[in-house]
């Protein structure tokens, strides 16, 4: 076990409040945290891939799911599906549109800060446990806004 792992695992406990950001196709972290600490995961992911996928996955009381996007705002965020080396575009991964994309298949989805979502949620505090375990995102465009809020607001 990674040390880094370790220290941030002690600090979990069943009051913890852990969101998960961009859910995918694997709620397996998420789940193991409720088992082992019967903490609460609140999981955002706005996806068509995820939206629908999530439904057919074992659930928990401690499991909450939005179809919301994690941004450094709250608007409509376009968002276009990724392309792989290969050419095929990806089932599960998409990501913010930036410029204009000659990409045929945009979608536009519900965004919102985490302050927005803390207080949607009732959330008063963030706990920084670490970055990839606290809050997990593939969208780096977001992290650096993301990353600068949580630093604000830790304990």
């Amino acid at each position: 076990m990674n040390y880094e792992f370790f220290l941030i695992l002690r600090l979990i406990d069943k009051n913890s409040i852990i969101f998960s950001l961009g859910v995918g196709d694997s709620v397996a972290f998420d789940m193991k945290l409720i088992e082992t600490f019967k903490s609460t995961v609140y999981a955002f992911d706005p996806t068509p891939f995820a939206k629908e996928w999530i439904k057919k996955q074992p659930s928990s009381e401690n499991f909450i799911f939005f179809p919301w996007a994690v941004s450094g705002e709250d608007g409509i965020l376009k968002m276009y599906q990724r392309i792989n080396r290969k050419g095929e575009r990806s089932k599960i991964m998409w990501t913010e549109v930036r410029d204009e994309q000659d990409n045929q298949l945009v979608i536009q989805v519900e965004s919102y800060s985490l302050d927005s979502i803390m207080k949607k949620l009732n959330v008063k505090k963030v706990r920084i446990l670490g970055q990839d375990y606290l809050i997990k995102s593939s969208e780096s465009s977001n992290m650096i806004k993301i990353t600068e809020y949580v630093n604000s607001k830790m304990e």
